[in-house]
C-alpha cells in the first residue's frame, strides 16, 4: 500500500526539506497534495470547516505571515491554515514543470494567487501581475462551459479588487453569454413581507432562459446564480448608491437568496444585502441577525455539520466573491455600530485585532484615553511595529509617532506617510501634506482616499496638471466619486480647457444627478464652451432641484447667443436647428417666469425671443406684454431715478414700450391708434416727469457719459410724447 504523501510531507524540519520533498513527487500526487492544501484554506477561512491535513510542525503561522508578504502588505493575522496556503504555493508556484505541463495546475495557480490577494490586508500589484501572467496561459478551449463561466467569473472578482471596472464587466459579460440568461428588470405590484397589509410597486429581477424558447426560469444553477451575483456586485461597485440602485440591489439578491441552490452564492448574497441593510433603520435589525448567523456558520459555531459537507461548501466560493470570516465579523459589527451597540462592536474588531476600527470605536464612545492605552501596551509587547506608531499617531495628532514609523520600517510604510499626510492637510500644510502623500502612493498606488486628498493638494498649492492625475486616477477606483468628477473638471478650467472640463461634468452627473452645485457648474460651462442646448437642459434640472434658482445674467447671455445663430442660419438645416433651440429657451423662460419673478433684463431677453418679424398682431401683443413686464421691473424700483444707470434702463425700456405700441395701433388702424397713443402718453409722462425732476438737473454741460445717455434718452421719449399727443 503506497504511503500518503502529506505524512512524509509533515516530517519536514524546515523549508529547505519541504521544498526537496514537493520537488521529488510526482506531478500527479503533487497536483493532489496543492488541491487538498487549497480546498482546506478556503474551507477553514469561508466554510467553517477544520483543518484535517495539519503541517510541518515548522510551519507556523508566523512563519507563513513572512513568507506571504510583500513587504509592510501582509496576510490578515488571524487567516486559518496560513501554513497550508504557503505548501500550496511552493507547490504549484514555485514549481514551474507543473504548471509548464497541466492546464489544471495553470488553473489552480490562478485561484491560489486570487485567494493569496484575499487574504493581504491590501491589494499587492505584484500579485496581480501573477495573475495576468498565468491568466495569459489558461487553455480556455479545455475546459467546460461551466468550469469557463466560474474561472471568467474568478478573474472578474480579481479585477474588481483592483478596481478595473472595464476588464471586469467583459469578463462577467462572457459568462453571461455562456449562462444563456437573458436579465430585465420590471416593474410589479406585490408586497415585499408578510406583515404588509397591500399590495406596492416594486421593482423584481425577470430571469429567461433563451435556451428554453424565452421561457422564464423557476430553477437556475449555482453558476448561473454567481453570475447574476457578480452583475450586481459590480453595479455596486461602480455606480452612485441612491434609492434607484438600492431597488436594484434588493431585486437581484431577491432573486438569489430565493433559489438556495449554493451555499457560498446564498451565504455571498446574504452577506452583500447585510450591508447595504445596516443603513436602512426597518432591515437593519434583520441585517445584524442575518450577519451573525453567518459568522456562527463560517466560525463553525453551534454548527455540527459533518467537515466533509462544509467542504461542499466550498464550491464556487472565489466565483461569489464570498468575504472571507473575518470580513464578515467586519460587516456584523458595522452593522452593530448602526443599531447604536458600539460596546458589542468594539469586542469584535478587538477579537479580530483590528485596532484602527478599535480606535474608531473608542472615539465614537468618548474613550480615546483607553485606545491610547492600550495601543502602548502592544507597543510594549512588539516595539518594531511601525503600525502601532501610526496608530498612536493617529490618537495623539502627534507627528514624531509616524516619523517614528517612518525610521522603522526604512520609509515603507504606506500607512504611516498617509496618516502624515492627512494630518498636515488638517493644519492647511498642503506643501508638506502632498509631499507625504505622493510617497504613500508610490509605497501603494491603490489607495483611492489618498489620491483624492493629494489631487486637492495639488490644487491649493496651484499645481493644476498634478491635481488632474491625482482625480484622474481617484475616478478610475471609484467612478461614483462625483466630487472627484467635479474637481477634476475644475482643475481642468484651470488648465483652459473648458471643453473637457464640461465632459468631466457629464460624467459626474451620471453618479450624482441631484446636486445642484454641480448642475450650476456644468451649466456655466455649457455657456462658456457655447453648448446651448445643454445649457438649456441644465437649466430646467437645476429649476427641478430648487425653483428659486435664479441667474437672470445666464438667461440673457443664452438668449443673446440663440439670437446671434437664428440670425446667422444660412441653410434649411440650421435654420431649422436654430428655431428648435429658439423654441427651447422660450419655454424656459416660460416656466421661469412663472415660479419667480425677474429681472428687467432677463424680460427683454425673453421679449427679445418674442419679438415678431412679420405684422402678426397677436405675436405683437405678446411682445408688448414682456416689455411692459421688463419696465415694471425696473421702475418699482424705489428711487430708480436716483441712479443714472437705473434712469437710462427705465427710460430706454419705456422708449422701447410706447414705441412698439405706437407701431402696432397704427397697423391696427382705427380705436387702436388712440388707445396706443393714449396709452404711451399715460406711461411715458409721469416717467419724463420724474426723471427730468432728479436726472434733468445735471449740469448739460457734463462729459459723463451716463449723464450725456440720459439726456439723450430723455430727448427721445419727448419727441414720442409728443408724437402721441398729436
Amino acid at each position: 500500500m503506497t504511503e500518503d504523501p502529506w505524512v512524509t510531507l509533515v516530517s519536514a524540519q524546515d523549508l529547505p526539506t519541504l521544498r526537496k520533498m514537493l520537488g521529488d513527487l510526482p506531478n500527479e500526487q503533487l497536483l493532489q497534495i496543492a488541491e487538498k492544501a487549497f480546498s482546506e484554506v478556503i474551507c477553514a477561512n469561508f466554510a467553517g470547516g477544520s483543518v484535517s491535513s495539519p503541517p510541518p510542525s515548522f510551519l507556523s503561522t508566523d512563519f507563513a505571515v513572512s513568507e506571504l508578504k510583500f513587504d509592510l502588505i501582509e496576510p490578515y493575522l488571524n487567516v486559518r491554515a496560513l501554513p497550508l496556503l504557503l505548501i500550496a504555493k511552493i507547490a504549484v508556484l514555485d514549481q514551474n514543470r507543473l504548471t509548464d505541463t497541466s492546464p489544471r495546475a495553470r488553473l489552480l495557480a490562478f485561484r491560489i494567487l486570487l485567494l493569496w490577494q484575499k487574504i493581504l490586508r491590501e491589494p499587492c500589484a505584484i500579485l496581480k501581475d501573477l495573475m495576468d501572467k498565468y491568466a495569459q496561459r489558461i487553455e480556455l478551449d479545455e475546459l467546460e462551459n461551466e468550469e469557463r463561466m466560474q474561472y471568467f467569473l474568478e478573474k472578474a472578482n480579481a479585477l474588481l479588487g483592483y478596481y478595473e471596472y472595464e476588464k471586469c464587466s467583459d469578463y462577467i459579460q462572457r459568462a453571461l453569454e455562456i449562462s444563456g440568461l437573458n436579465l430585465e428588470l420590471a416593474g410589479k405590484m406585490g408586497k415585499r413581507t408578510r406583515f404588509q397589509p397591500r399590495d406596492i410597486a416594486q421593482l423584481v429581477l425577470n430571469v429567461i432562459s433563451l435556451a428554453d424558447g424565452d421561457v422564464k426560469t423557476v430553477s437556475l444553477s449555482p453558476i448561473q446564480l454567481a453570475v447574476m451575483l457578480a452583475i450586481f456586485r459590480l453595479e455596486w461597485r461602480s455606480e452612485h448608491c441612491d434609492e434607484l440602485f438600492m431597488e436594484k440591489a434588493d431585486a437581484y439578491l431577491e432573486a438569489i437568496i430565493r433559489q438556495r441552490r449554493c451555499w457560498s452564492v446564498q451565504a455571498a448574497a446574504l452577506l452583500a444585502r447585510c450591508e447595504l441593510e445596516r443603513t436602512r433603520n426597518r432591515r437593519v435589525e434583520r441585517a445584524c441577525a442575518q450577519s451573525e448567523l453567518i459568522c456562527k456558520l463560517m466560525d463553525g459555531v453551534d454548527d455540527e455539520t459533518p467537515d466533509a459537507v462544509k467542504m461542499m461548501r466550498t464550491d464556487l466560493v472565489l466565483a461569489s466573491g464570498l468575504e472571507p470570516f473575518w470580513n464578515a465579523h467586519v460587516i456584523h459589527a458595522e452593522t452593530l455600530r448602526s443599531l447604536g451597540c458600539t460596546a458589542e462592536a468594539l469586542l469584535i474588531y478587538e477579537k479580530l485585532q483590528m485596532w484602527d476600527c478599535v480606535i474608531d470605536c473608542f472615539k465614537q464612545l468618548g474613550q480615546l484615553e483607553k485606545a491610547e492605552a492600550l495601543i502602548r501596551k502592544l507597543l510594549l509587547e512588539r516595539p518594531d511595529d511601525s503600525m502601532l506608531y501610526c496608530y498612536l499617531g493617529d490618537i495623539t495628532m502627534q507627528t514624531s509617532y509616524y516619523d517614528k514609523a517612518i525610521e522603522i520600517s526604512g520609509d515603507h510604510n504606506a500607512r504611516a506617510r498617509k496618516s502624515f499626510g492627512f494630518l498636515m492637510l488638517l493644519r492647511n500644510q498642503f506643501d508638506s501634506a502632498y509631499e507625504h502623500l505622493r510617497r504613500s502612493l508610490e509605497l501603494q498606488p491603490i489607495q483611492l482616499g489618498v489620491w483624492f486628498n493629494a489631487g486637492y493638494c495639488a490644487w491649493k498649492l496651484e499645481h493644476y496638471a498634478d491635481a488632474v492625475t491625482c482625480y484622474h486616477r481617484c475616478v478610475s477606483f471609484e467612478p461614483e466619486h462625483f466630487e472627484a468628477w467635479n474637481n477634476l473638471s475644475a482643475a481642468y478650467i484651470k488648465l483652459g480647457q473648458k471643453d473637457r472640463a464640461r465632459k468631466i461634468l457629464q460624467e459626474a452627473l451620471k453618479f450624482n444627478y441631484e446636486h445642484p452645485k454641480v448642475w450650476e457648474n456644468y451649466l456655466l460651462l455649457c455657456v462658456d464652451t457655447a453648448q446651448f442646448e445643454q445649457a438649456i437642459k441644465a437649466f430646467h434640472r437645476l429649476l427641478d432641484l430648487n425653483k428659486q434658482q435664479k441667474d437672470d445674467e445666464v438667461l440673457e447671455i443664452i438668449a443673446r447667443n440663440v439670437l446671434r445663430i437664428c440670425d446667422e442660419a444660412d441653410d434649411e438645416q440650421s435654420t431649422a436647428d436654430a428655431a428648435t433651440l429658439k423654441a427651447d429657451l422660450v419655454k424656459l423662460f416660460g416656466r421661469v417666469s412663472a415660479v419667480q419673478s425677474l429681472s428687467s433684463k432677463a424680460w427683454k431677453a425673453y421679449a427679445s425671443l418674442k419679438r415678431p418679424k412679420d405684422g402678426n398682431v397677436e405675436e405683437a401683443e405678446k411682445y408688448i406684454q414682456l416689455l411692459e413686464r421688463a419696465l415694471l421691473a425696473d421702475s418699482n424700483k424705489p428711487n430708480w431715478s436716483k441712479d443714472v444707470e437705473l434712469c437710462c434702463s427705465v427710460l430706454s425700456s419705456a422708449i422701447e414700450l410706447a414705441t412698439e405700441r405706437l407701431r402696432v395701433g397704427s397697423v391696427k388702424g382705427g380705436d387702436a391708434v388712440k388707445q396706443a397713443k393714449s396709452r404711451v402718453r399715460m406711461s411715458l409722462k409721469p416717467l419724463i416727469t420724474i426723471a427730468k425732476k432728479e436726472c434733468g438737473g445735471q449740469d448739460p454741460q457734463s462729459s459723463d457719459e451716463k449723464v450725456v445717455k440720459v439726456k439723450e434718452l430723455l430727448e427721445e421719449a419727448d419727441r414720442l410724447l409728443l408724437e402721441a399727443s398729436q
